[in-house]
């Protein structure tokens, strides 16, 4: 395999030599794609020292996952001349490089992807701030930065220097996607002044993660230093941070907002609305129990003119005022054209209760992203009623309450969806066996599904050849019981080994799995290692995963995993083996 990829690696070197025009680079895409074929048909990635992982949509017809081994001659002199022309995009993937050979890789993207305006860099538990340092120095053009971290932040515990070389090395840096990670739990990161309002001045976008940050002054820090910001995203300390959305409203024109703690009330969210006139998203995480039905109505007249508001996250707080939830239900269906809502705290409202409140206006036939948190009477009849209210959904996300009601969802129901809907993503939670071995199957090959998760009791027989096949462009998959479900709902779910095997052996390309299930042995943990070369994040259960299974993670060549979660079961769940 390796001499096939030097003997396409010297075909495009010699065909680059010989056509130095960049509309006939272009012709030479097939001689390219042997070489990423070859490169990507490895079956040891970390012996064979794959190293750098590009992805560059500018320059070919086509989009693939470009490998090149670093120190390869030829496979860097025909890059150098394909990576020439300037370049809007470039995803780099952090896949366990050697540290003796991180230097050789950094000089290597750093220089070849040096035209780039948008970078995005993947998979980066080793990731820390001397690579991404050295990596983006050079990068004089590049105007959006994205580093993808765990929930837990970023690898860089010091944002101050990571921040002020950023602001003298990337001149012309508007967009920042980090998170960082504070090298003492307790403590909180601090932002100096002076470092925001030297980058600040020129941001548009702001997303500093879900983890708490400190910021002197709070907001009216953030407005001030940063006047042309659009996007933030932040949690703040509320202890010693001024919080006040209407800071941020006043001096920047905002047009999305996920910022926290924030205390929502109408006084609050009217004078936010009023002073925002470019608002397209807004995240309303805790509403303050004070606050009357009458809330929303600010968003309902400023979804009337021009600028519409597009996407609302709603915390209902159902529980606390039922009647009042409603009213806010009855509000949203009023929203003309939003596009994606999310719905919090919603229990003890049942699906159709949710559907009947909002409506069948016609703004609610624009909707592309319907989610509920904590949703109740999930049933193949609410379905329809979800199909019918809004035909338009790509994903559907409706996660059980805590302890109260998981759902009734049967086969009829899930294919109500299946078949009539557009869907990208897709999430329900049942009792009932969703699938069997006489169940029909739910997607095609050349399906849209990208992510599925039955929070549900499933078998062996649900998991047939016919019914797998159509899972194969699945990258997030979860099957078996959410967490949050009651007590014994895990016991009922009994996929093994072979159920394990028959899902990985058909999806190859996924990313996320998890199989909640009290039967799966370190068999199928093995088995899910070797077939799903893609994975980044495994979640397994079962009595039969031992200490052995770390043992054999040693030994498998996983270039991508991220992070591996034995689901202990004990606690929620009866096993019937125990």
């Amino acid at each position: 395999m390796a001499l096939a990829f030097a003997s396409a690696a010297k075909r495009a070197s010699e065909s680059t030599r010989e056509q130095l025009r960049p509309e006939d680079a272009r012709g030479s895409s097939n001689v390219w794609e042997e070489i990423v074929q070859a490169a990507l048909c490895w079956t040891d990635v970390a012996d064979s020292e794959l190293f750098i992982a590009v992805n560059v949509f500018s320059m070919l017809p086509w989009a693939p996952m470009c490998a090149f081994r670093a120190c390869h001659v030829l496979t860097a002199n025909a890059f150098e001349r394909w990576a020439a022309q300037p370049q809007q995009q470039a995803t780099l993937s952090w896949v366990r490089i050697p540290n003796r050979w991180q230097s050789d890789c950094l000089r290597f993207v750093g220089q070849h992807c040096r035209n780039v305006r948008h970078l995005a860099v993947f998979e980066t538990p080793h990731f820390g701030e001397k690579q991404l340092l050295r990596l983006v120095c050079g990068m004089r053009f590049l105007e959006f930065l994205e580093v993808d971290a765990s929930s837990f932040g970023g690898n860089f515990p010091d944002p101050q220097r990571v921040l002020d070389r950023l602001a003298k090395y990337c001149p012309r840096l508007q967009h920042i996607v980090i998170s960082f990670r504070q090298e003492v739990p307790s403590e909180r990161t601090t932002f100096e002044v002076r470092t925001l309002a030297w980058l600040g001045r020129r941001l548009l976008t702001l997303d500093l993660g879900a983890v708490a940050v400190r910021i002197w002054g709070g907001t009216r820090t953030i407005a001030a230093c940063c006047p042309q910001l659009q996007r933030l995203g932040a949690q703040l300390c509320h202890q010693t941070d001024a919080i006040d959305p209407n800071d941020i409203a006043r001096g920047c024109p905002i047009q999305e907002l996920d910022l926290a703690p924030v205390d929502w009330d109408d006084r609050v969210l009217e004078s936010f609305v009023t002073q925002a006139p470019y608002l397209r998203r807004v995240v309303l995480r805790h509403v303050e129990p004070h606050a009357t039905a009458m809330l929303l109505v600010p968003l309902v007249a400023f979804c009337r003119t021009a600028n519409s508001l597009v996407s609302l996250h709603l915390a209902l707080h159902a529980r606390t005022d039922r009647g009042r939830a409603n009213h806010w239900l009855q509000a949203v269906s009023h929203m003309q054209h939003l596009r994606s809502l999310c719905l919090d705290y919603a229990a003890p409202l049942g699906l159709a209760e949710i559907i009947s409140s909002l409506g069948h206006s016609p703004s609610c036939t624009e909707l592309v992203s319907f989610t509920v948190h904590g949703c109740h009477g999930v049933d193949d009849d609410a379905l329809q009623q979800l199909v019918w209210w809004s035909p338009r959904l790509e994903q559907v996300r409706l996660f059980p309450d805590s302890w109260r009601e998981v759902g009734t969802v049967s086969e009829r129901g899930l294919l109500t969806m299946v078949k009539q809907l557009p869907l990208r993503s897709l999430a329900v939670s049942s009792r009932c066996q969703i699938l069997d071995s006489q169940s029909k199957a739910m997607f095609n090959e050349q399906g849209h599904i990208r992510s599925l998760s039955l929070f549900a009791p499933l078998s062996n027989s649900a998991l047939s050849y016919k019914q797998c096949i159509g899972w194969r462009c699945l990258r997030y998959l979860w099957l078996g019981p959410h967490k949050l479900m009651q007590r014994g709902v895990g016991a009922e779910c009994e996929v093994d080994d072979h159920g394990l095997q028959l899902v990985v052996q058909s999806c190859h390309l996924l990313q996320d799995l998890t199989v909640a299930s009290c039967l799966v042995t370190n068999a199928g943990f093995a088995c899910a290692l070797l077939a799903c070369r893609e994975l980044r994040r495994l979640r397994l259960g079962g009595a039969g995963i031992t200490d052995d299974s770390l043992h054999l993670l040693a030994t498998v060549a996983q270039p991508r995993l991220e992070r591996l979660s034995p689901l202990g079961f004990s606690a929620f769940f009866v096993c019937p083996r125990l």
